[in-house]
């Protein structure tokens, strides 16, 4: 799969349909994050590791912990590029994600789901955008007070930002080529 160049915009973590989950999230009304399945398409200005990296970061984000390990394969079977990537996380949660290139054949994918302890949320691009919890049912409230989430990305510094991106990039970019699980660290991936 040749993709040129790395995406130059902003990273998914400022996706609008992301930003919202993760405010939810952060309300706490799901509970605890446990897992995540997301399909995302990219455009041609999405390299394949910028991308791959980006799901990773978002799916950390969204289980609110730090990567462990992944397993990443690629195919180009019956249609556009896509990558799946299984990924787990330092405190057990488990996410299930798919990267794929837009093509004009294929509808823009634009979906994940987001199990907690004590509820879950959907959202699918067609509309479908939906809380269910003890607390709530219905569709996904916007939070008035957007300070968890401002106060979560002033946590981490640009650089520790730009190590963790290295290294899942390199954990992802190994398991593409080993077929194998590769355990993820800052200071590089092992198997």
């Amino acid at each position: 799969m040749n993709h040129p160049a790395p995406h130059t915009g902003h990273p998914l973590r400022c996706d609008p349909y992301i930003t919202r989950t993760l405010e939810v999230a952060l309300t706490g009304i799901i509970g605890r994050p446990r897992t995540l399945s997301m399909e995302w398409s990219f455009g041609d200005d999405w390299s394949q590791t910028a991308a791959t990296a980006g799901l990773v970061d978002v799916a950390c984000l969204l289980l609110d912990s730090e990567p462990t390990a992944v397993y990443a394969l690629a195919t180009e079977t019956g249609g556009p590029p896509i990558v799946k990537i299984n990924l787990l996380v330092a405190n057990g949660g488990i996410a299930s994600l798919e990267a794929a290139w837009e093509h004009d054949r294929v509808p823009t994918q634009r979906h994940f789901h987001l199990i907690g302890t004590d509820g879950e949320i959907l959202h699918r691009l067609e509309g479908e955008n939906v809380l269910w919890s003890d607390q709530a049912r219905g569709p996904i409230p916007r939070p008035d007070d957007l300070a968890a989430l401002r106060a979560r990305e002033s946590v981490a510094g640009a650089n520790a930002d730009e190590a963790r991106m290295d290294a899942i990039s390199h954990a992802v970019t190994q398991s593409l080529t080993s077929g194998e699980l590769v355990r993820i660290t800052e200071e590089g991936s092992g198997s």
